[in-house]
């Protein structure tokens, strides 16, 4: 006998906003890219401890150092297992 069961599972997004200009500042002779990152980090009944990438971005020596970032949507999508992102 198979039971099969539906799991409700609402795919989130977040918005935010990020300024940041001294990143000039970290490249030198050994610094080629810089990988960036927003996660978050939250916990629920079935695990203390949940996280998740939000955003990222690889700035490449060379390029614009600066971010501007306003009411920027996350890049990737995520669920709450559980009921902890009210």
């Amino acid at each position: 006998m198979v039971y099969l069961m539906k799991i409700k599972q609402v795919y989130n997004t977040i918005t935010f906003s990020l300024m940041c200009t001294h990143l000039q500042n970290i490249f030198d002779w050994n610094v080629k890219q810089l990988f960036l990152y927003l996660s978050a980090e939250y916990s629920t009944k079935n695990n203390a401890l949940n996280q998740v990438v939000l955003w990222d971005k690889i700035i490449l020596r060379g390029d614009n150092p600066r971010l501007f970032l306003k009411d920027m949507k996350s890049k990737y999508f995520f669920f709450d297992d559980g009921n902890g992102l009210k």
